[in-house]
């Protein structure tokens, strides 16, 4: 498979002791659906098939639970699907939108909102977070972790990660410092949710 920006050049045939190797558009590595194109670019449509199979099938196991029970099912059993190795990648903001968009979804269905309604201050009053928010503050924690591993390769490597204008970016949409505690970088993102309303 080609990632980079000779995707679009020919590809000349590759072989190993003889045997042809096959070109491919996708890759499924660690779960994950790597995509062929100028950029690395993640593939979700089989990520958003089973989140909604999972959806699915709850709601229709539990029609007559109440609405709070039925969103900590989804919580438990379906979120982890939509950020399932989330922090790990460097996703755009259409590509999370949408992932956002498939987590509202629930909530709608839930509730009873209308397609084009926002559920922002539901999620807020009920004192979780949307995907967008969580995304950030799962992305600074395991940037954190990583960065006071024991691991000399990984400490290496972020050695430039910590200058770069990507971990300021990132800090800088919530307002958090990669330097404080996992406990205070959970608490202000939350306060950061909760100062949109």
């Amino acid at each position: 498979m080609i990632i980079g920006p000779n995707k679009l050049s020919p590809i000349s045939p590759l072989a190993i002791n003889g045997s042809q190797v096959q070109w491919v558009d996708k890759i499924k590595y660690l779960g994950i659906i790597l995509s062929s194109a100028k950029r690395f670019t993640v593939d979700f449509k089989e990520t958003r098939r089973k989140f909604f199979v999972s959806v699915n099938t709850i709601f229709s196991k539990c029609k007559f639970t109440s609405d709070i029970v039925k969103l900590e099912l989804l919580e438990s059993q379906c979120l982890p699907i939509l950020l399932y190795s989330i922090e790990c990648l460097s996703l755009n903001i259409v590509q999370l939108k949408e992932i956002n968009s498939w987590w509202n979804s629930v909530y709608r269905k839930i509730f009873g909102y209308s397609k084009w309604k926002s559920v922002k201050e539901v999620i807020c009053l009920l004192g979780r977070l949307d995907v967008l928010h969580i995304v950030v503050m799962r992305r600074l924690k395991f940037i954190k972790r990583v960065s006071i591993s024991g691991n000399s390769v990984m400490n290496d490597l972020m050695k430039y990660y910590l200058h770069s204008s990507e971990l300021k970016h990132l800090e800088d949409q919530l307002s958090l410092k990669l330097g404080w505690s996992p406990a205070k970088i959970t608490a202000l993102t939350y306060v950061h949710f909760k100062s949109m309303f």
